[in-house]
């Protein structure tokens, strides 16, 4: 049996886990929030030259000026006021007149960004990409970080302890003074934000049955975070306020400190099956559900399994997820498909300002395409599996991405700039659904004990991919090359996706010994699944318990596996050994049985 069999119990889906998803929802929202603020900090406006001293070097000048207002009382020289509006529209947003750079600068509109705020115009043009890149770095380090913490010291304190940090620094970076200043602070929200990102997922995964766990990444969260900061963007205009408005949206979400407990999984693998226990009590109190009976002994065993596997107080770093072929494999691939989507998704996110029309309405279309590629996430994963889910929405985006290619490439109109920009809302939706299965996909390829590891591993690609995208994906300055590379990546995507196995249907794994078998083993699994839940045939119960012993390379497609054979022992080399139990329900289980040879999971 496993702790899914004891969640099953104490009501699978119930009052608990429909707090854990609102709760989901506080926290996931604020971190879209915070992540996406460059978007509108980043922007920007039409600006003119004002107050500027210009040599003056022919008479040109003073008729193309004809509407300036100049003093003579040096003749050598010419003090130009530039009014904003039609006397020189022809210079807006020019860096120099007559060879003399602006000293300073007037803007239109009224949106307070940071490029208002510090003139990150003209030479200083580049300072937008860079902190919108350095927020990134901070994301990949705090992603880094947060996988070994939430490993090392468990899944509550590492999220809520971040959580905080984005709180603060929010607030602190409203009163930024210099650009350097406020890149710094955007660093440390860009930690809490990769932090975040890293265990906000497997942390609440952990508290649901296999068949509910899906409910985790499908639920949009991170879009309803990015449109109400797209309505505040709106309404305020103020990069101040919504850094402000954003940290005090934080206070809700701190608040599930005093409610949600650490995770069962981690509590029992670290040996605290007592405080796991106790959770357990929680979860079906909440529930309305009794406690089973066997629930304290099943825990008590796993630990012990744990801790004959792997000894007493053993921590577990990045190079565990690196520890065998079949995991350096995983792990890579996974590293490859994030990094890869973050490209596409937070470039075309960040770039929003580059494409044609207004900055508001393209940051709210880019992002409620996020919204259906969540449903389609739900229906296809439930019905695909992960990895057919991911592969269908990788062509969609390689095609997307290769349409925008063509279309630059032939036609420069006005319908040719709307045709790109409706296309890259199509790959922005395909890299959203995919990447939400993808969620869900790692969170169930790893271990109890490395899942953290290998969520912040995929989490730390992601974020090497999001502080190139600024620079690579910018459809403004060099679209094709933003094209180029998207198509390519999302081609790549396509051809590596298959080598991962699929994990519908499978409950996560306990401890990296079950994992090892599973990478060596899952294909079989996913067979013998298929066969159980097809077979009409439960006629070998009266002939008796039956053991049998088939090779991976059979593949089972000859053999007929009735829903009496409950039991799979994985035996290591590839062979698989089904044991008649008696009459099963064909739902899928795991348990582990204390012993050198093999692991047992029921099905």
């Amino acid at each position: 049996m496993a702790i899914e069999d004891i969640y099953d119990d104490i009501g699978g889906l119930g009052t608990f886990q429909v707090i854990i998803i609102v709760w989901l929802y506080g926290l996931k929202s604020m971190v879209g929030w915070s992540m996406m603020q460059m978007s509108f900090a980043a922007y920007g406006p039409d600006y003119t030259c004002t107050a500027d001293t210009y040599t003056y070097s022919s008479p040109s000048v003073v008729s193309t000026l004809s509407n300036s207002s100049y003093s003579s009382e040096q003749p050598s020289s010419l003090i130009l006021a530039i009014p904003i509006g039609s006397v020189l529209a022809n210079l807006t947003n020019v860096c120099s007149v007559n060879g003399t750079s602006c000293s300073s600068y007037v803007y239109d509109g009224v949106k307070r960004t940071v490029v208002t705020e510090f003139d990150l115009v003209c030479d200083l043009k580049w300072i937008r990409s860079a902190i919108t890149s350095v927020q990134m770095g901070g994301v990949m380090f705090g992603a880094f970080v947060a996988g070994q913490a939430g490993d090392l010291i468990g899944r509550k304190r590492t999220n809520y302890g971040f959580y905080l940090l984005g709180a603060i620094f929010n607030i602190v970076a409203m009163f930024s003074t210099t650009w350097q200043m406020f890149m710094v602070f955007r660093f440390i929200i860009g930690i809490s934000i990769g932090a975040m990102l890293v265990i906000v997922i497997p942390y609440p995964a952990e508290f649901f049955p296999q068949r509910w766990r899906y409910l985790v990444t499908v639920v949009p969260t991170w879009p309803v975070g990015v449109l109400m900061f797209a309505l505040c963007a709106w309404l305020l205009e103020d990069w101040t306020y919504l850094h402000l408005v954003c940290a005090v949206l934080h206070v809700p979400g701190l608040m599930g400190y005093f409610y949600i407990p650490e995770s069962v999984r981690w509590l029992t693998v670290q040996g605290r099956t007592e405080e796991a226990y106790d959770v357990i009590k929680k979860m079906a109190r909440a529930n309305r559900k009794p406690v089973p009976h066997y629930a304290k002994g099943m825990l008590e065993r796993i630990a012990e399994l744990e801790r004959e596997t792997q000894g007493n107080g053993r921590n577990y770093s990045y190079l565990d997820i690196f520890s065998s072929k079949s995991m350096c494999r995983l792990t890579l691939i996974f590293a490859f498909h994030w990094c890869s989507l973050s490209i596409v998704f937070y470039g075309l996110s960040f770039a929003v300002s580059g494409l044609s029309g207004d900055l508001y309405m393209n940051i709210v279309l880019m992002t409620s395409v996020e919204v259906p590629a969540y449903l389609f996430n739900l229906c296809l994963t439930q019905r695909l599996g992960r990895r057919w889910t991911c592969f269908a929405f990788y062509v969609g985006a390689a095609i997307a991405a290769g349409g925008c290619v063509v279309v630059h490439l032939s036609d420069s109109s006005a319908v040719g700039k709307a045709l790109i920009t409706a296309l890259c809302m199509v790959a922005k939706l395909c890299a959203a659904a995919c990447w939400a299965a993808n969620q869900t996909w790692v969170t169930e390829s790893y271990p109890t004990v490395t899942r953290s590891l290998g969520y912040a591993s995929a989490n730390v690609a992601a974020r090497l991919g999001g502080i190139l995208a600024p620079f690579i994906v910018n459809p403004g300055d060099h679209p094709l090359l933003t094209y180029s590379v998207m198509a390519t990546m999302m081609f790549i995507a396509v051809i590596l996706t298959p080598l991962i196995p699929e994990t519908k249907d499978l409950v996560l794994s306990e401890t990296v010994q079950a994992l090892e078998e599973y990478g060596v083993n899952g294909d079989a699994v996913n067979n013998v699944q298929k066969k159980l839940e097809h077979s009409d045939d439960s006629s070998n119960a009266e002939d008796g318990p039956q053991d049998e012993v088939y090779h991976i390379g059979d593949k089972l497609k000859d053999k007929e596996i009735s829903e009496d054979h409950l039991q799979m022992h994985l035996l290591g080399d590839g062979d698989v050994k089904f044991v008649n139990n008696g009459k099963a329900n064909g739902v899928a289980k795991q348990s582990t049985e204390n012993g050198r040879g093999h692991n047992t999971i029921p099905l």
